[in-house]
Protein backbone atom coordinates (compact mmCIF):
# COMPACT_ATOMS: atom_id res chain seq x y z
CA UNK A 1 0.00 0.00 0.00
CA UNK A 2 1.24 3.67 -0.96
CA UNK A 3 0.53 6.77 -1.05
CA UNK A 4 0.84 9.25 -3.90
CA UNK A 5 0.67 13.05 -3.90
CA UNK A 6 0.16 14.84 -7.44
CA UNK A 7 0.43 18.50 -7.42
CA UNK A 8 -0.77 19.98 -11.02
CA UNK A 9 -0.25 24.11 -11.36
CA UNK A 10 -3.59 25.43 -11.89
CA UNK A 11 -5.79 22.57 -13.17
CA UNK A 12 -6.92 19.41 -11.67
CA UNK A 13 -6.17 16.19 -13.39
CA UNK A 14 -8.42 13.18 -13.85
CA UNK A 15 -6.72 10.22 -12.66
CA UNK A 16 -7.69 6.46 -12.85
CA UNK A 17 -5.91 3.68 -11.33
CA UNK A 18 -4.76 0.16 -11.88
CA UNK A 19 -4.72 -2.02 -8.97
CA UNK A 20 -4.85 -0.25 -5.51
CA UNK A 21 -5.93 3.44 -4.84
CA UNK A 22 -3.74 5.79 -3.38
CA UNK A 23 -4.51 7.08 0.61
CA UNK A 24 -6.35 10.20 0.34
CA UNK A 25 -4.54 13.31 0.79
CA UNK A 26 -4.77 15.74 3.51
CA UNK A 27 -6.11 19.34 2.29
CA UNK A 28 -3.16 20.85 4.19
CA UNK A 29 -0.46 18.58 1.74
CA UNK A 30 -1.82 20.01 -1.28
CA UNK A 31 -0.14 23.53 -3.02
CA UNK A 32 -1.74 25.22 -5.29
CA UNK A 33 0.50 27.38 -7.01
CA UNK A 34 -0.92 30.69 -8.91
CA UNK A 35 -2.26 30.53 -12.26
CA UNK A 36 0.15 30.04 -14.68
CA UNK A 37 -1.41 31.16 -18.44
CA UNK A 38 0.93 31.67 -21.80
CA UNK A 39 -0.59 33.72 -24.36
CA UNK A 40 1.99 32.90 -27.34
CA UNK A 41 2.90 29.23 -26.60
CA UNK A 42 1.16 26.70 -24.60
CA UNK A 43 -1.50 27.84 -21.55
CA UNK A 44 -3.32 25.90 -18.58
CA UNK A 45 -7.07 26.75 -18.20
CA UNK A 46 -8.28 25.71 -14.65
CA UNK A 47 -10.68 23.45 -16.67
CA UNK A 48 -8.09 20.49 -16.88
CA UNK A 49 -7.19 21.28 -20.46
CA UNK A 50 -3.51 21.86 -21.66
CA UNK A 51 -3.85 24.83 -24.55
CA UNK A 52 -1.26 24.41 -27.02
CA UNK A 53 -0.39 26.50 -30.19
CA UNK A 54 -0.43 24.89 -33.05
CA UNK A 55 1.77 26.61 -34.59
CA UNK A 56 4.45 26.14 -32.38
CA UNK A 57 3.25 23.18 -30.51
CA UNK A 58 5.43 21.67 -27.05
CA UNK A 59 6.42 18.56 -26.70
CA UNK A 60 5.33 16.15 -24.17
CA UNK A 61 8.52 16.53 -21.87
CA UNK A 62 7.53 20.81 -22.12
CA UNK A 63 4.04 19.78 -21.17
CA UNK A 64 4.78 17.61 -18.27
CA UNK A 65 7.54 21.03 -17.12
CA UNK A 66 4.35 23.06 -17.64
CA UNK A 67 2.46 21.06 -15.53
CA UNK A 68 4.82 21.19 -12.40
CA UNK A 69 3.91 17.57 -11.95
CA UNK A 70 4.79 16.18 -7.97
CA UNK A 71 4.26 12.14 -7.55
CA UNK A 72 5.13 11.21 -3.83
CA UNK A 73 4.70 7.10 -2.03
CA UNK A 74 5.02 6.48 1.31
CA UNK A 75 7.05 3.83 0.65
CA UNK A 76 8.96 4.53 -2.10
CA UNK A 77 9.34 8.33 -1.47
CA UNK A 78 9.63 10.81 -3.95
CA UNK A 79 8.52 8.68 -7.91
CA UNK A 80 8.03 12.74 -9.68
CA UNK A 81 11.18 11.24 -11.97
CA UNK A 82 9.35 7.81 -12.68
CA UNK A 83 6.91 8.68 -14.13
CA UNK A 84 6.14 7.93 -17.97
CA UNK A 85 3.51 7.93 -20.86
CA UNK A 86 1.34 5.14 -21.09
CA UNK A 87 -0.61 6.35 -23.99
CA UNK A 88 0.12 8.85 -26.59
CA UNK A 89 -1.84 10.69 -29.58
CA UNK A 90 -0.91 13.75 -29.35
CA UNK A 91 3.10 13.54 -30.76
CA UNK A 92 1.40 12.63 -34.50
CA UNK A 93 -1.18 15.20 -34.41
CA UNK A 94 0.72 18.02 -32.84
CA UNK A 95 0.62 20.14 -36.24
CA UNK A 96 -3.38 19.23 -36.15
CA UNK A 97 -6.52 21.29 -34.33
CA UNK A 98 -8.11 19.81 -32.29
CA UNK A 99 -8.16 17.53 -28.67
CA UNK A 100 -5.38 14.83 -27.99
CA UNK A 101 -5.17 12.46 -25.39
CA UNK A 102 -1.80 11.80 -23.34
CA UNK A 103 -2.22 9.45 -20.56
CA UNK A 104 0.60 9.18 -17.77
CA UNK A 105 1.89 6.52 -15.24
CA UNK A 106 4.25 5.58 -12.48
CA UNK A 107 4.17 2.44 -10.89
CA UNK A 108 6.00 2.09 -7.35
CA UNK A 109 7.91 -0.91 -5.81
CA UNK A 110 4.61 -3.10 -5.24
CA UNK A 111 4.24 -2.98 -8.50
CA UNK A 112 1.32 -0.62 -8.18
CA UNK A 113 0.55 1.50 -11.12
CA UNK A 114 -1.66 4.60 -10.88
CA UNK A 115 -2.76 6.83 -14.52
CA UNK A 116 -3.46 10.03 -14.99
CA UNK A 117 -4.55 11.29 -18.50
CA UNK A 118 -4.02 14.97 -19.70
CA UNK A 119 -6.16 17.10 -22.66
CA UNK A 120 -4.03 18.71 -24.92
CA UNK A 121 -6.29 21.24 -26.97
CA UNK A 122 -3.83 22.66 -30.24
CA UNK A 123 -5.12 26.12 -31.17
CA UNK A 124 -4.31 28.57 -33.25
CA UNK A 125 -3.52 31.95 -31.13
CA UNK A 126 -2.30 33.51 -34.15
CA UNK A 127 -3.82 36.60 -36.08
CA UNK A 128 -3.92 36.78 -39.79
CA UNK A 129 -1.58 38.68 -41.42
CA UNK A 130 -2.98 41.56 -44.24
CA UNK A 131 -0.64 43.26 -46.12
CA UNK A 132 0.52 45.07 -49.48
CA UNK A 133 1.68 42.87 -51.92
CA UNK A 134 2.25 45.21 -54.23
CA UNK A 135 2.82 49.38 -53.02
CA UNK A 136 2.20 50.26 -56.42
CA UNK A 137 -1.69 48.99 -56.64
CA UNK A 138 -1.83 51.93 -53.49
CA UNK A 139 -2.34 54.23 -56.48
CA UNK A 140 -5.06 53.78 -58.57
CA UNK A 141 -5.48 55.60 -61.49
CA UNK A 142 -8.00 58.51 -61.81
CA UNK A 143 -11.26 57.78 -64.12
CA UNK A 144 -10.40 54.40 -63.84
CA UNK A 145 -12.65 51.61 -62.75
CA UNK A 146 -12.32 50.98 -59.57
CA UNK A 147 -13.54 47.34 -58.93
CA UNK A 148 -10.68 46.46 -61.76
CA UNK A 149 -8.56 48.64 -59.64
CA UNK A 150 -8.53 47.35 -56.14
CA UNK A 151 -5.20 47.46 -54.04
CA UNK A 152 -3.44 44.43 -54.28
CA UNK A 153 -3.64 43.70 -50.39
CA UNK A 154 -3.79 40.32 -49.64
CA UNK A 155 -4.39 38.31 -45.91
CA UNK A 156 -2.39 35.34 -44.75
CA UNK A 157 -2.82 32.61 -42.26
CA UNK A 158 0.38 31.10 -40.66
CA UNK A 159 -2.17 28.28 -40.24
CA UNK A 160 -4.86 28.56 -42.87
CA UNK A 161 -2.65 29.98 -45.57
CA UNK A 162 -4.16 32.58 -47.97
CA UNK A 163 -7.44 34.41 -46.63
CA UNK A 164 -7.77 36.97 -49.12
CA UNK A 165 -11.41 36.24 -50.07
CA UNK A 166 -12.39 36.11 -46.82
CA UNK A 167 -11.14 39.78 -46.20
CA UNK A 168 -13.49 42.49 -45.66
CA UNK A 169 -13.71 46.31 -46.68
CA UNK A 170 -14.70 49.35 -45.74
CA UNK A 171 -14.94 52.85 -47.05
CA UNK A 172 -15.10 51.54 -51.02
CA UNK A 173 -18.16 53.78 -51.60
CA UNK A 174 -16.48 56.68 -50.59
CA UNK A 175 -14.06 56.33 -53.32
CA UNK A 176 -14.80 58.28 -56.43
CA UNK A 177 -12.25 57.82 -59.34
CA UNK A 178 -13.01 60.97 -61.22
CA UNK A 179 -11.50 63.12 -57.86
CA UNK A 180 -8.15 63.17 -57.30
CA UNK A 181 -7.18 62.57 -53.37
CA UNK A 182 -6.58 60.41 -50.42
CA UNK A 183 -9.41 57.92 -49.22
CA UNK A 184 -8.95 55.35 -45.98
CA UNK A 185 -9.63 52.01 -46.62
CA UNK A 186 -10.06 49.43 -43.74
CA UNK A 187 -9.22 45.65 -44.70
CA UNK A 188 -10.72 42.84 -41.77
CA UNK A 189 -10.41 39.31 -41.73
CA UNK A 190 -10.71 35.85 -39.17
CA UNK A 191 -9.43 32.66 -38.94
CA UNK A 192 -11.86 29.98 -38.23
CA UNK A 193 -10.22 29.94 -34.95
CA UNK A 194 -11.63 33.80 -34.07
CA UNK A 195 -8.36 35.23 -34.89
CA UNK A 196 -9.34 38.34 -36.29
CA UNK A 197 -6.92 41.23 -37.24
CA UNK A 198 -8.10 44.99 -39.20
CA UNK A 199 -5.52 47.37 -40.94
CA UNK A 200 -6.47 50.52 -42.76
CA UNK A 201 -4.58 51.87 -46.01
CA UNK A 202 -4.82 54.60 -47.25
CA UNK A 203 -5.11 54.56 -50.95
CA UNK A 204 -4.80 57.40 -53.75
CA UNK A 205 -6.83 58.44 -57.20
CA UNK A 206 -3.76 59.69 -59.24
CA UNK A 207 -3.53 61.41 -62.47
CA UNK A 208 -2.21 58.80 -64.63
CA UNK A 209 -2.82 60.10 -68.13
CA UNK A 210 0.63 61.17 -69.78
CA UNK A 211 1.09 64.76 -71.29
CA UNK A 212 0.72 65.19 -74.79
CA UNK A 213 3.44 66.65 -76.86
CA UNK A 214 2.90 68.20 -80.41
CA UNK A 215 6.30 68.57 -82.66
CA UNK A 216 8.07 67.88 -85.42
CA UNK A 217 9.17 64.44 -86.39
CA UNK A 218 11.86 65.71 -88.72
CA UNK A 219 14.04 68.84 -89.16
CA UNK A 220 16.21 69.43 -92.56
CA UNK A 221 18.56 72.15 -91.71
CA UNK A 222 21.15 73.50 -93.78
CA UNK A 223 24.49 73.18 -92.77
CA UNK A 224 25.71 76.75 -93.00
CA UNK A 225 22.78 77.90 -91.04
CA UNK A 226 23.70 79.20 -87.53
CA UNK A 227 21.23 78.43 -84.30
CA UNK A 228 20.95 77.90 -80.83
CA UNK A 229 21.85 74.30 -79.25
CA UNK A 230 18.49 73.02 -78.86
CA UNK A 231 16.69 75.95 -81.72
CA UNK A 232 13.81 72.67 -82.44
CA UNK A 233 11.87 73.06 -79.19
CA UNK A 234 10.89 76.61 -80.08
CA UNK A 235 8.56 73.89 -82.42
CA UNK A 236 7.29 71.62 -79.27
CA UNK A 237 4.54 72.55 -77.05
CA UNK A 238 3.19 70.09 -74.42
CA UNK A 239 -0.35 70.07 -72.29
CA UNK A 240 -1.25 67.92 -69.60
CA UNK A 241 -5.40 67.34 -68.57
CA UNK A 242 -4.32 68.04 -64.96
CA UNK A 243 -1.45 70.65 -64.66
CA UNK A 244 -2.46 72.28 -68.26
CA UNK A 245 0.67 74.27 -70.31
CA UNK A 246 3.03 72.49 -69.64
CA UNK A 247 5.94 73.07 -72.43
CA UNK A 248 7.63 74.38 -70.40
CA UNK A 249 8.68 71.06 -68.90
CA UNK A 250 9.79 69.70 -72.00
CA UNK A 251 13.94 68.79 -71.56
CA UNK A 252 16.25 66.78 -73.99
CA UNK A 253 17.40 63.75 -72.88
CA UNK A 254 19.26 62.01 -75.71
CA UNK A 255 21.23 64.45 -78.37
CA UNK A 256 23.13 63.00 -80.97
CA UNK A 257 22.95 66.48 -82.93
CA UNK A 258 24.94 68.69 -80.74
CA UNK A 259 28.47 69.50 -81.83
CA UNK A 260 27.19 68.64 -85.43
CA UNK A 261 25.31 71.75 -86.74
CA UNK A 262 27.53 72.24 -89.71
CA UNK A 263 28.17 68.44 -90.13
CA UNK A 264 26.18 66.61 -92.59
CA UNK A 265 24.37 63.94 -91.48
CA UNK A 266 21.59 62.14 -89.87
CA UNK A 267 20.86 62.66 -86.18
CA UNK A 268 18.61 61.38 -83.48
CA UNK A 269 17.09 63.73 -80.77
CA UNK A 270 14.85 62.57 -78.09
CA UNK A 271 12.67 65.05 -76.41
CA UNK A 272 10.58 64.18 -72.87
CA UNK A 273 8.00 66.03 -71.00
CA UNK A 274 6.67 65.14 -68.10
CA UNK A 275 4.15 66.37 -65.60
CA UNK A 276 3.76 66.50 -61.96
CA UNK A 277 2.79 63.47 -61.08
CA UNK A 278 5.65 61.79 -63.10
CA UNK A 279 3.87 60.82 -65.71
CA UNK A 280 5.84 61.27 -68.60
CA UNK A 281 6.30 61.49 -72.76
CA UNK A 282 8.71 61.08 -75.36
CA UNK A 283 9.19 62.16 -78.87
CA UNK A 284 11.56 61.13 -81.27
CA UNK A 285 12.52 63.32 -83.72
CA UNK A 286 15.49 63.67 -86.83
CA UNK A 287 17.56 66.14 -87.72
CA UNK A 288 19.42 66.05 -90.78
CA UNK A 289 22.08 68.50 -91.68
CA UNK A 290 22.31 69.29 -95.41
CA UNK A 291 23.96 71.72 -98.05
CA UNK A 292 22.66 71.62 -101.01
CA UNK A 293 19.51 73.33 -99.92
CA UNK A 294 17.53 76.46 -100.82
CA UNK A 295 15.27 77.07 -97.39
CA UNK A 296 17.01 77.30 -94.21
CA UNK A 297 14.45 74.99 -92.31
CA UNK A 298 12.05 72.52 -93.77
CA UNK A 299 10.21 70.77 -91.13
CA UNK A 300 8.14 67.87 -91.37
CA UNK A 301 8.41 68.56 -95.58
CA UNK A 302 5.25 71.14 -95.12
CA UNK A 303 6.59 74.08 -92.92
CA UNK A 304 9.70 75.81 -95.01
CA UNK A 305 11.64 78.56 -93.40
CA UNK A 306 13.25 80.63 -96.32
CA UNK A 307 15.16 84.02 -96.64
CA UNK A 308 13.57 87.34 -97.77
CA UNK A 309 16.02 87.74 -101.30
CA UNK A 310 14.85 84.92 -103.03
CA UNK A 311 11.25 84.57 -104.35
CA UNK A 312 10.98 80.38 -105.08
CA UNK A 313 9.32 79.49 -108.32
CA UNK A 314 7.52 76.55 -109.10
CA UNK A 315 10.51 74.30 -110.42
CA UNK A 316 12.24 75.20 -107.03
CA UNK A 317 9.57 73.96 -105.14
CA UNK A 318 9.29 70.60 -107.32
CA UNK A 319 13.77 70.48 -107.02
CA UNK A 320 13.26 70.73 -103.18
CA UNK A 321 10.22 68.38 -102.54
CA UNK A 322 12.52 66.09 -104.96
CA UNK A 323 15.81 66.95 -103.00
CA UNK A 324 13.82 66.09 -99.65
CA UNK A 325 12.61 62.77 -100.78
CA UNK A 326 9.01 64.34 -100.91
CA UNK A 327 7.99 63.76 -104.62
CA UNK A 328 9.02 60.79 -106.90
CA UNK A 329 11.90 61.67 -109.53
CA UNK A 330 9.30 62.45 -112.75
CA UNK A 331 8.41 65.06 -114.19
CA UNK A 332 5.28 67.47 -113.44
CA UNK A 333 2.48 69.88 -114.61
CA UNK A 334 2.15 72.39 -111.48
CA UNK A 335 -0.36 74.14 -111.12
CA UNK A 336 -1.26 76.68 -108.09
CA UNK A 337 -4.33 76.43 -106.28
CA UNK A 338 -3.27 79.03 -103.70
CA UNK A 339 -0.75 81.86 -103.49
CA UNK A 340 -0.41 84.30 -100.58
CA UNK A 341 3.16 84.44 -100.66
CA UNK A 342 4.61 84.97 -104.34
CA UNK A 343 3.55 88.39 -104.40
CA UNK A 344 4.99 89.18 -100.91
CA UNK A 345 8.13 86.93 -100.34
CA UNK A 346 10.21 90.18 -99.29
CA UNK A 347 7.54 90.69 -96.15
CA UNK A 348 8.58 88.83 -93.01
CA UNK A 349 6.18 86.88 -92.30
CA UNK A 350 4.44 83.41 -92.52
CA UNK A 351 2.44 82.36 -95.69
CA UNK A 352 1.18 79.49 -97.81
CA UNK A 353 1.39 78.08 -101.16
CA UNK A 354 -0.71 75.24 -102.65
CA UNK A 355 -0.36 73.56 -105.72
CA UNK A 356 -1.42 70.23 -107.93
CA UNK A 357 1.18 68.05 -109.35
CA UNK A 358 0.34 65.78 -112.46
CA UNK A 359 3.46 63.72 -113.15
CA UNK A 360 4.73 62.32 -116.64
CA UNK A 361 3.50 58.71 -115.35
CA UNK A 362 -0.20 59.91 -114.42
CA UNK A 363 0.19 60.47 -110.73
CA UNK A 364 -1.74 63.76 -108.67
CA UNK A 365 0.01 65.06 -105.47
CA UNK A 366 -1.45 67.86 -103.51
CA UNK A 367 0.83 70.09 -101.98
CA UNK A 368 0.30 72.35 -99.53
CA UNK A 369 3.42 74.27 -97.94
CA UNK A 370 3.66 76.63 -95.25
CA UNK A 371 6.55 79.43 -95.98
CA UNK A 372 8.12 81.39 -93.00
CA UNK A 373 9.90 84.46 -94.73
CA UNK A 374 13.17 85.77 -92.69
CA UNK A 375 15.86 88.31 -93.03
CA UNK A 376 18.16 87.23 -95.55
CA UNK A 377 21.73 86.46 -94.70
CA UNK A 378 21.04 86.03 -90.84
CA UNK A 379 23.07 83.44 -88.66
CA UNK A 380 24.86 82.37 -92.20
CA UNK A 381 28.27 81.32 -92.10
CA UNK A 382 30.96 81.23 -95.19
CA UNK A 383 30.55 77.84 -96.84
CA UNK A 384 31.25 76.61 -100.25
CA UNK A 385 29.06 77.24 -103.02
CA UNK A 386 25.49 75.52 -102.17
CA UNK A 387 22.75 74.36 -103.86
CA UNK A 388 21.39 77.71 -105.19
CA UNK A 389 24.76 78.73 -106.95
CA UNK A 390 25.85 75.61 -108.25
CA UNK A 391 22.42 74.98 -109.56
CA UNK A 392 21.16 77.96 -111.04
CA UNK A 393 22.16 77.70 -114.96
CA UNK A 394 19.85 74.40 -114.48
CA UNK A 395 17.26 76.66 -113.01
CA UNK A 396 17.41 78.54 -116.14
CA UNK A 397 17.83 76.31 -118.45
CA UNK A 398 14.86 74.27 -117.69
CA UNK A 399 12.83 76.91 -118.89
CA UNK A 400 14.68 76.92 -122.09
CA UNK A 401 14.13 73.01 -122.17
CA UNK A 402 10.29 73.05 -121.30
CA UNK A 403 9.14 72.72 -125.30
CA UNK A 404 11.17 69.33 -125.94
CA UNK A 405 10.36 68.27 -122.54
CA UNK A 406 6.83 68.28 -123.56
CA UNK A 407 7.45 66.63 -126.44
CA UNK A 408 9.42 63.95 -125.28
CA UNK A 409 5.94 63.35 -122.58
CA UNK A 410 4.01 63.33 -125.52
CA UNK A 411 5.61 60.50 -126.76
CA UNK A 412 5.81 58.94 -123.88
CA UNK A 413 1.98 59.34 -123.59
CA UNK A 414 1.39 57.96 -127.32
CA UNK A 415 3.97 54.90 -126.79
CA UNK A 416 2.64 53.67 -123.25
CA UNK A 417 -1.05 54.32 -124.39
CA UNK A 418 -2.43 55.48 -121.12
CA UNK A 419 -5.69 56.09 -119.97
CA UNK A 420 -5.10 58.98 -119.80
CA UNK A 421 -3.53 59.85 -122.86
CA UNK A 422 -5.72 62.45 -124.51
CA UNK A 423 -6.27 64.70 -121.04
CA UNK A 424 -2.43 64.60 -120.27
CA UNK A 425 -1.79 65.61 -124.06
CA UNK A 426 -4.32 68.67 -123.78
CA UNK A 427 -2.58 69.91 -120.42
CA UNK A 428 1.02 69.59 -121.28
CA UNK A 429 0.05 71.33 -124.66
CA UNK A 430 -1.17 73.99 -122.54
CA UNK A 431 1.22 74.18 -120.38
CA UNK A 432 4.23 74.21 -123.35
CA UNK A 433 2.26 77.67 -124.21
CA UNK A 434 2.29 78.74 -120.46
CA UNK A 435 6.06 77.36 -120.05
CA UNK A 436 4.77 75.19 -116.69
CA UNK A 437 5.87 71.70 -117.27
CA UNK A 438 8.90 70.79 -114.67
CA UNK A 439 11.10 68.72 -114.74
Amino acid sequence: MFKLLFILSSFLLSIASVGSQPTEVAAEELRLPETHIYYETGFIETDGVYINNVEDPHSIEKIMSELDLSVFDEEDGDLTHEVYVVFDNYSENMSKLGDHIIVFGVTDSANTEVTFAVTVRNVDVTEPVISVEVESTLNIAQYSILAANLPNIIATDSYEGDLTPEMSIVGLELIDTDVLGNYTLIYTVSDSSGNQVAETFTVSVVDSTNPEMIGPSEIIKRSDTILDGTFYLQYFSATDDTDGIISNRIEVITDGYVGNASNPGTYQVVVSVSDIQGNFTNHNLTIKVVKDMIPRLIIDKFYWVVENDHKFIDSEFITTLKFIGDLPNYTYIFTTTFDNYTNSYRDLDTYQKNFALLSNTGEEFDKEIILEVIEANTNIVDQEPGFVATNSGVITAAVITVVVMGLFIVGLVKTKGWTYEKTIHDSINNCINNNNIIE
